[in-house]
């Protein structure tokens, strides 16, 4: 009797931690708006994606005219993900080879709008990891891109858009020689490296990781919780937000750009140019504005 009783605890215990994970992986998915999930290891693996209007998708590689298309939506949810630019007519869409057919993403192309899923609706046995390759125009004239990618790296480069959305669970998203006016980037776990881009607005936002950023954006926004953050312009911005909780940030401005800050810290010390700042502080013409909430976070501005 003892015996099958502690048979049916470990057993117990096993499936409260399957579906432990299962709602883990669901809330982290659903949070950066992918549609599934997959707990387990190689063929004991169990997933399951799903998207709408999935009967309207086509099957595989594909490539389509660039100067009908505007927007490119993407979700990936295991393997690489590459987004650049190229010398060429089309946008060209590839995966890895050798798939069966319920493996291969799915696409559809609808007013403008390029959308790509992960795979064919529904559940799934095994695992299902693989990379994906978009290949864009140089001269392509994107209106939105957006990718909502799970477990992985993410890789945009020499792209030029007005709206780029990037979403990650976890995984690294390094960004090359981009242009938008909008950025917004978000990752649970992982570093988010960014270096030789422009942006008007850029909202970069990170859990548990690191933001390293080189460049230029007009307006600013930083979100960090439990990590590091270090951000480099090459001109003055005219705002910079950080909201940091358990996380040092270094600001690095040109020589003799003006700050004017406001501080609002918890356990935290704020710097700006080798002085302790309180709650107002100005330097200079005081161009850039400076604003930050904090929370047991160094935050030092230097100049490079």
């Amino acid at each position: 009797m003892k015996r099958k009783a502690i048979v049916r605890i470990v057993v117990w215990s096993l499936i409260i931690v399957l579906l432990a994970a299962v709602i883990i992986s669901a809330i982290a998915a659903s949070k950066n708006g992918l549609g599934g999930f997959q707990v387990g290891l190689g063929r004991f693996s169990l997933g399951y994606y799903r998207f709408g209007n999935s009967g309207e998708y086509q099957i595989g590689d594909f490539s389509a005219d660039a100067g009908s298309v505007s927007e490119i939506e993407i979700e990936w949810l295991y393997g690489d993900v590459r987004v650049e630019s190229y010398d060429g007519d089309s946008i060209s869409v590839s995966e890895d080879a050798g798939l069966d057919e319920d493996d291969m993403l799915r696409y559809r192309i609808h007013d403008g709008k390029i959308s790509i899923k992960y795979r064919k609706s529904g559940f799934y046995y095994g695992s299902r990891e693989k990379d994906l390759v978009v290949m864009v125009p140089n001269d392509a004239d994107l209106d939105e891109l957006k990718v909502s990618a799970g477990v992985g790296e993410l890789t945009a480069a020499g792209l030029s858009v007005a709206q780029l959305e990037l979403e990650m669970v976890s995984g690294n998203a390094v960004l090359e020689r981009i242009s938008a006016s909008k950025l917004s980037t978000e990752s649970v776990s992982g570093k988010i490296s960014v270096t030789g881009s422009s942006f008007k607005e850029a909202n970069v936002s990170c859990v548990s990781g690191e933001i390293d950023f080189l460049g230029t954006a007009d307006e600013m926004a930083f979100e960090c919780v439990s990590g590091e953050m270090s951000a480099a312009f090459e001109a003055p911005p005219s705002s910079i937000e950080i909201d940091a909780v358990n996380c040092d940030a270094e600001i690095f401005l040109p020589e003799g750009s003006g700050v004017a800050a406001s501080t609002d810290g918890i356990s935290s010390r704020i710097s700006i140019y080798g002085v302790e700042a309180g709650s107002e502080y100005t330097y200079g013409d005081g161009y850039t504005r400076l604003k930050v909430d904090s929370v047991n976070s160094d935050v030092t501005v230097l100049a490079k």
